[in-house]
């Protein structure tokens, strides 16, 4: 078993290319790097003993069947999509999965979130960033042009926006796991929607309707320490993530208002990496949609050749610029 001092540590899923290709990175640059999946692996495949010293912090190992991580040695954590806590604890009754998973996510959870080194982004901030509402509260403080949106559970209130605004889409505040009578994986895409659709059924949860924009393309700019990857996507969809054949991308520059508001952004909410998805519409006008900490962007390098992999293997590495 190797022991890894001023080492990465990945947390995310076997299965995520995206932590592939930035460990690949790294162990090109000869960068020691131990990968644990916590919700999956904690407590069977890997170990935790962590102290808090009075004058030092946190002390301890975690350990995994190839590596034996020295906790004050870590240089960086890279979080990216681990699984959910609680895999590891299905073969246990229902309210004993319950205790040992809350016990696993402030445990473990909470060790490495403790760790005083570069995390990108730190779990706590990207909780914070995934309310779609928070980003576009944000957004707004930070000089960016949002369009006109209402979150509601009021049926009238939903079609008296529509028809001030219209035409609206309804959007997901938030993706779940959402599957179908044979456990098929459904997904809520974008949709347009009229007054006349909007019915009672509003009034059983929450739900976000956004005046839908006259665009001419989409804009995907991958942020990572505040350097701005910018793609221009053309495809002619009211949601650009239906059909990925229909794309045709461009490396974009960002107009410098826009680059101030989405750094602006990244310093309030303190991400060090985010994915912003922008409309462009005829007079130049950039609004914003919203911001994914986690957000995916392997298929935009693969189309465009943007450095964004080896950018976070220099964050990862060096530390943020500010």
């Amino acid at each position: 078993m190797s022991r890894t001092r001023n080492s990465v540590l990945v947390s995310a899923a076997l299965e995520d290319q995206t932590a592939d290709a930035v460990i690949s990175e790294l162990n090109g640059r000869g960068v020691p790097v131990a990968r644990v999946d916590p919700g999956a692996d904690f407590p069977t495949r890997c170990s935790l003993v962590a102290r808090v010293n009075p004058v030092t912090g946190i002390h301890g190992v975690l350990e995994t069947p190839s590596r034996r991580v020295l906790l004050d040695r870590v240089r960086s954590v890279y979080h990216r999509h681990p699984t959910p806590y609680g895999a590891a604890f299905e073969h246990l009754a229902e309210q004993d999965a319950l205790f040992a998973t809350a016990q696993a996510r402030h445990g473990l959870g909470g060790v490495l979130a403790a760790l005083p080194c570069t995390q990108v982004n730190h779990p706590h901030a990207t909780a914070a960033a995934s309310f779609k509402t928070v980003g576009l509260a944000v957004a707004v403080r930070a000089g960016l042009t949002v369009p006109p949106t209402l979150i509601t559970s009021d049926p009238e209130a939903a079609r008296s926006f529509a028809k001030k605004h219209g035409p609206v889409v309804y959007k997901v505040l938030r993706a779940a796991r959402y599957r179908d009578q044979e456990d098929r994986p459904l997904t809520v895409w974008t949709t347009a929607v009229s007054p006349q659709e909007i019915d009672d059924g509003v009034a059983g949860t929450a739900h976000l309707f956004q005046a839908r924009i006259d665009s001419i393309a989409d804009v995907r700019i991958t942020v990572v320490d505040g350097q701005l990857f910018a793609a221009r996507i053309d495809s002619g969809l009211l949601d650009w993530r239906t059909d990925y054949r229909c794309h045709r991308y461009r490396i974009s520059a960002v107009p410098d208002p826009v680059a101030s508001g989405i750094r602006a952004y990244m310093r309030e909410l303190r991400l060090l990496y985010a994915a912003f998805d922008f409309a462009l519409t005829a007079s130049g006008t950039w609004l914003f949609y919203e911001a994914n900490p986690s957000g995916q962007y392997g298929w935009i390098e693969d189309a465009t050749g943007l450095p964004i992999t080896r950018a976070i293997a220099d964050l990862l590495l060096n530390g943020a610029c500010a």
